[in-house]
Parts: structure tokens; sequence; C-alpha cells
């Protein structure tokens, strides 16, 4: 998991690229939701590792809400819907302060398509973009369809769905789709709706194969032409796309969307409504029971990231009201957090309407409004009880007064038919003055929710974005913590009240205990090799010996020499020789000292040799880094134990064996020139060195006998002393790395009861789950771990 410096890193580099999308956001804005990004892909990696936990209905929702909120690369949605009739074209073009879409009688569907309206700079030109579905996307809307008609048992074709991915959009499909009839048990009624629904997609089959994958057209707004050829292609009533007069241009199913790219109205600060680019309205079909309308518009309410829900005073509470609000209320709001009801704007048209209706009582709108309000979104009206500013939670418009008024006052001017309603819209706004074009408009109460839409989306968007974005994060993790840590109580239970953490401990204690008595019998081992090491050094003595007594012989000559006083010559012309017995005998044992310090190194060398055999021999190296699940290197622990040997044991032992001689042959019964007076009177050394020939060159062969008697001397010594006191030294010395390697054991096992290492946590893991409890209970503590590391 990512440290406090790796996020706080990311969020930098994150908020950087969210400005690049989101020109209008603050720092503060892009920081907060940075960390929120950051937190998402925390969640996602979760995801991706236990999928299975997002199978939970109320979880599936929550991250498509988390994902949608706070992905700041595609443009803000604002969704227009209502049922076919309200007036929602209308409403739309008095929105954007022009004559944008085109209007049908009401009750028609004005358009089946997808429009979505982005404004653009004044140096820009205004277009429209249609954008076709390609074979997959029709594929996938078929899926659809045909998953309406599972769910609606009209079909019983289990395997449908490969049928659809395994099969191309040709001939052979439509014919099969074609010659596909209902189950038999079925009524008239459910045969009409069955047959509706396979008409709609082989009708969508059949433009495909007339027109295959279409490239998007691009058409300009300032060209009369253009304007006439989008209309036709886009309106679902224009003589192109007649049902009753099929023409073979016809392509408006395989439409997916057109894209509107407009100047913002500046002409009159009430004319129109404009938004940064990265923000559009979606104008989506009214829904009328047709299939396909019913399918996008379902759809664009899941994409959407806030909604502007259009309904007629005398309409309220219908069976589409509550299939559209239904779906508004698990897309736009949030595990019902009555904050983010700020994304959905209520709005009531026809303000203007006069016509009586015995069946409409208009003194009951606001309670019934209020009403129809709370049944799906509870609480709604108490949040915004004044969003209007007059004291409702909902906006009462006129648009089609506003649409008119907004005409007049570009300088536009009326046919004598659009005055008269116009006119009619005035009396019904009781505004007399029908050339007040200005008094019209803000009676028409179109102005107000501009502004409050204005207000929306440049001061509370983005700031909705992140609290949605947490709050869907938040919902996650509570959720999902909340679940398993009462699964690990309740598992911890059937275990025997043991957490995982406990038994994870006992583990490592008893796999550190494990390998410390590994390395004490190692050293009991050495121990009992003891004196086997020191019959093999004692057999090794003689052989350094001799050396010593060649190497002294030799150099006995030339000490002979210095020690040999010439007097003055006697009668027979010979010079008298004084042998200064006592000055040989001590040069002789000082060189004995020097041959000592430099043959004993030997032993200590032979010794930490078989330190190193018996190492290898046990192969413990090996052992220790296999017990420790990985997180020691062979190689590390190899480096540590040689430093050891070499920085400690051998150094230690070549400077003791190099004067542990002095130590026993430097004490006064054991010295060759013993000044005891006693001794000194019986030294056999002096004896020998007496019996020499007085002479001042003597061969090395002369030295012999005292050489063996030196010799004679000294080598007991090695044997019975020198050697026990170096084993002795080799004996601490190997404890000390005893100790080393038992301390290194603890640190490292101290290290691993606190390790983040997945690894390694799997294989300690691993020693004690065998049991299905041990695993289940393993599973759930990894999860509370990737959990609560989440920020």
């Amino acid at each position: 998991m990512p440290t406090i410096a790796d996020i706080e890193q990311r969020v930098q580099v994150i908020q950087q690229e969210i400005k690049q999308y989101l020109p209008d956001i603050t720092s503060e804005q892009a920081k907060k939701f940075a960390y929120q990004v950051i937190r998402l892909d925390l969640v996602k990696d979760y995801k991706t590792k236990y999928p299975e936990d997002f199978n939970y209905f109320e979880l599936k929702d929550l991250f498509v809400a988390a994902c949608k909120s706070l992905d700041y690369t595609k443009p803000y949605r604002i969704a227009i819907i209502g049922n076919t009739g309200v007036g929602k074209s209308t409403f739309n073009n008095s929105l954007v302060g022009r004559n944008l879409l085109f209007t049908r009688a009401e009750g028609k569907a004005a358009t089946g398509t997808v429009l979505e309206i982005f404004f653009v700079e004044e140096n820009e030109q205004e277009i429209a973009i249609v954008e076709y579905r390609n074979q997959r996307k029709i594929k996938a809307l078929i899926k659809k369809v045909f998953q309406k008609l599972s769910e609606k048992n009209l079909i019983n074709i289990p395997n449908w769905q490969t049928v659809i991915d395994g099969s191309p959009i040709d001939d052979n499909f439509r014919m099969n789709l074609g010659n596909l009839n209902p189950p038999n048990n079925l009524g008239s009624g459910e045969q009409t709706l069955f047959q509706q629904y396979k008409d709609t997609v082989v009708d969508i089959i059949e433009q495909y194969l007339l027109h295959g994958n279409l490239n998007s057209e691009t058409f300009y707004l300032n060209n009369p032409e253009h304007l006439q050829q989008l209309n036709q292609l886009t309106d679902e009533n224009s003589l192109l796309n007649n049902s009753d007069n099929p023409n073979p241009n016809r392509r408006i199913g395989l439409i997916e969307k057109v894209i509107y790219k407009i100047k913002p109205n500046t002409q009159n600060d009430n004319l129109g409504l404009e938004f940064p680019t990265n923000v559009c309205l979606v104008d989506l079909p009214g829904l009328d029971g047709s299939l396909l309308h019913d399918l996008i518009i379902l759809d664009g309410i899941k994409d959407a990231d806030a909604v502007i829900y259009i309904n007629n005073p005398k309409r309220i509470d219908t069976n589409a009201d509550l299939q559209l609000l239904s779906e508004v209320k698990s897309s736009i709001t949030v595990n019902n957090n009555r904050d983010s009801y700020k994304g959905i704007f209520f709005i009531l048209t026809s303000r203007d309407n006069i016509t009586r209706d015995e069946n409409y009582d208009s003194t009951q709108l606001p309670q019934n409004m209020r009403d129809f309000i709370d049944k799906f979104l509870p609480g709604y009206t108490q949040q915004l009880s004044n969003r209007n500013d007059e004291g409702d939670p909902y906006f009462y418009v006129s648009s089609i007064a506003a649409y008119y008024a907004k005409k007049l006052l570009r300088g536009e001017t009326l046919s004598e038919e659009l005055r008269q309603t116009y006119e009619q819209a005035c009396l019904g706004l009781r505004i007399r003055n029908y050339d007040d074009y200005k008094a019209v408009l803000n009676a028409s109460r179109m102005p107000k929710l501009i502004d409050k839409l204005k207000y929306f989306v440049l001061n509370e968007r983005i700031d909705q974005q992140i609290n949605n974005g947490k709050i869907a994060l938040d919902s996650i993790m509570i959720f999902l913590v909340n679940k398993y840590t009462l699964d690990q109580e309740q598992q911890t239970r059937i275990m025997g009240n043991l957490s995982l953490d406990e038994i994870q401990t006992q583990t490592l204690l008893k796999k550190e205990k494990y390998l410390n008595e590994l390395v004490q019998k190692f050293s009991v081992k050495e121990f009992n090799s003891l004196s086997g090491y020191q019959n093999k050094l004692s057999a090794s003595v003689n052989e350094i010996c001799q050396e010593i007594d060649i190497a002294i012989q030799k150099q006995m000559p030339q000490i002979w020499r210095k020690c040999v006083s010439t007097g003055r010559p006697l009668n027979n012309g010979k010079p008298e020789l004084a042998v200064l017995a006592k000055t040989f005998l001590l040069e002789v044992q000082t060189k004995l000292w020097h041959q000592l310090g430099y043959r004993m190194v030997r032993f200590s060398e032979q010794l930490v040799q078989e330190y190193r055999n018996s190492l290898q021999q046990e192969n413990l190296v090996r052992t220790i880094t296999r017990e420790c699940y990985e997180t020691v290197q062979y190689q590390e622990l190899e480096n540590k134990l040689n430093h050891w040997i070499e920085k400690q044991m051998a150094f230690k032992l070549k400077e003791i064996a190099s004067r542990i001689g002095l130590v026993f042959l430097g004490r006064s019964q054991d010295d060759l020139l013993n000044d005891n007076s006693e001794i000194l009177k019986k030294n056999k050394f002096l004896s020998i060195i007496r019996q020499l020939p007085q002479q001042e060159e003597l061969e090395p062969e002369k030295f012999k006998p005292l050489v063996q008697e030196i010799h004679d001397h000294y080598t007991p010594i090695i044997t019975s002393y020198c050697l026990t006191a170096l084993i002795n030294v080799y004996r601490y010395e190997y404890t000390v790395i005893e100790e080393n390697l038992v301390d290194f054991i603890r640190q490292t096992f101290h290290k691993l009861l606190y390790t983040p290492n997945a690894r390694a946590k799997d294989k300690i893991q691993g020693e004690f789950n065998q049991q299905p409890g041990w695993r289940v209970l393993a599973k759930i503590e990894n999860k509370l771990a990737l959990l609560k590391a989440i920020p």
C-alpha cells in the first residue's frame, strides 16, 4: 500500500491533471478531488483482487456512483428528462435562449435521439455532429432489448447472449430474428409487446444492413440547407423518417447522439444559459412506451451527473414518473444522502395555462408536488425547501412564454398564429402589456431557474462531484469494514477465540525458537568436536616444532659469533676466547619466541577452517534463510557470517595464537635462562653450551644437542598448554557468533510480526491455515488490512 508521502506526491500530479480538464476548479477543490481519485484507485485495486465483494447490489451502485462522480476527464452531463408531451423541446429552446430544437404537437416525440448541447467560445463555429452506432454498439443495444424480453418472460432462449456475441449482423442474423416467435403461453397483450420489441430490433438491423458503419456527420448551424438536412435526419416525424412510407435513406435508428456546439446568447443577461465548455445539457427522448426511447432515456439517466425533471402540473405521479424517478434516485443520488439532491431540479411547465379542468385543483398543486417529490426523495422538500426563492422546492415556469419573449427581445417577429399563442400565454401569466417582453420573461420564472442552474454549475457542481464521490467511497468502506469486522469476530470464535494475529505471533515465536535451538545444537556439536580438533592440532605440533628447530639451528652460528669474545693472544699464539653463554641462550630464546609467534598462527587458521567446514556441512545458513519466509536473502546472511568469522573469530584467534607461546614459555620456571640461583647451577642448556667447542666459528650441526634439548623443553608446553588455551579461545569466539546469529534471528522475526510484505504474510499463514477455518480467517484479515490502509 502507498505511504503518506506517496499519496501526497500523487495528489500533486493528479491535481495538475484535473485542472486541465476542469478549468474553473479552484486549487483547494483540485486537491480534494485528487485525494478522492486516489482513494477510488485503491478501491479499484481492492475490487480487482476481491471482485466477489462487489456482487452485493448496494456496492455495485455505490462503485458506479464513485467512478462517475470522480471521472474528471468526461463532461459534466445535465440530463433533461420527462414524459413525452410535457413541452421538453420548448423548454430546452427557452433555456438556451434560441430556436435550437424543433417542437411537435403534444403527445408526439420530437426526436428519439440523444441531443448533447455544449457551449463554445465566440470565435468558434456553431455545429451539430451526428454520431452513429457501429456494429458493436448495435449488438449492445440488441442485448438490452433481449434482456428486457427475458425479464418479462417474453422469450425462452437461455443462451441468447452467446448467440448475439458470436453472430455477425448480416442477412442471416436479420432472418433469424425475424423468425423468432414468442412462447405459446403468452396472452394477446404480451404477444403484441413481443412483436413491438422484435420490430424495433429488426428495423435497426435493416437500417444497419443498408448503411453499414457510418462515419459521423457535421452540420453547420449557420447553413439553412444543413439545418434542414439535420432536422430531416433526426426528427422522427419528418418525411425521411415516416414509417408509413419507408425511405431507404432513413437511418434514425442508427443515430447514437447529436452533439450541438453553440455560442451562448450574450445579447441580454436573461436571454439564455451559459455553462463552462466541459458541461453539457443532454436532452433525452421523452418516455412514451417506445422500447428504444425507454432504453435510451434510462441509459442517459445512468450516465447523467445531474437531472432537470420536466413535468406538467396536471400529469403528476404517473407510472412513467415512477419509472423515471426510480432511475433518478438510484443514478443521481448517493446512498440517500440529502446533499446529493442538489443535482436534481424539478420543473413544472405550463404556468401560463388557463384551461379549466374539473379533475384538476390548482390550489392543491404545491402540496401534491411536495408529496410527489418526497415519495421518491425523502427529505428533498426540507433540504431544498426554497429552491425557487418563492418558498417552493420546485420551479413552476412558462417555457412557451419565455421562449417567445426571448425571440421578441432578440428582435424577431412572430407570425399571427404564434402571436396569438404568445398573447394567450401572457394572459395566463396575468401580463396585460404584451409588449413588455422583459415583464413577460420575468413572469415566466425562467430567468430565476436559469440563475439557479448557473449558480449550481459554477458554484456547487464540483463540490457536488467531490462530495458524491466521497460519500460513495465512504459507504463502500463502511459496508465492507463492518461486514468483515463482524465476520472476523465470528470466525475467531469458531477458531477458539484466537485471532489471526495471535496465531501468526505464536507461529513466528515457534519458528524463532526452532531456529534458536538449531543454532544451539550446532554450537553443542562444535563443543563435542573440540577434543577432535585438539587431536588434529596436536598431530601438527611435531611438524611445526621441527620447522622451528631447523630455523633456530640455522640462526645459531650467527648468534654464536656475536656472543664469542676474543682476548690477547696467549703464549701459544692463539687468542683467548670467552663465550657469553647466557647472552647466547637469551638470544636463542628470543628467536624461539619469534618462530612460535609466526608458526602458531597456523593453528588458528586451522580452527577457523574447521568452523567453516562445520557450517557448510550443517547447511545452517540455507536453513535459516529458508525458514525466514524469504525475507532474508541467502547471500545477505552469508556475508554477515563471513564478516563475523573474519573480523571477530579469525582476527582474534590469530592475535592470540601469535602470542600464546609467551604466556607459558615466558613463565620463570619455563624460561630457558631461569635466574633462580639453584636452578641456574643445574641449567642443562648452559651445560650443553659449555661443552661446545670454544671457537668462533661453529657449523649448525654442532648445535644439534642444544636444539634437541630446547625442543624437548617447549614441545610439551605447546601440546599441553598452548593448544588447550587456543581451543578455549576458539570456543568463546564461536559462542559470540552463536549469540550474533540468535540476535539476528530475533530481529528478523520481530520485523516479521509487523511486516507489510504480502508474500511473507501468505507464507506465514500457510504454516497454519491448512484448516479451512484458518484460511477463511486469513482471507478476512487480509481484506480488512487492505481496506483499513485506504485513507
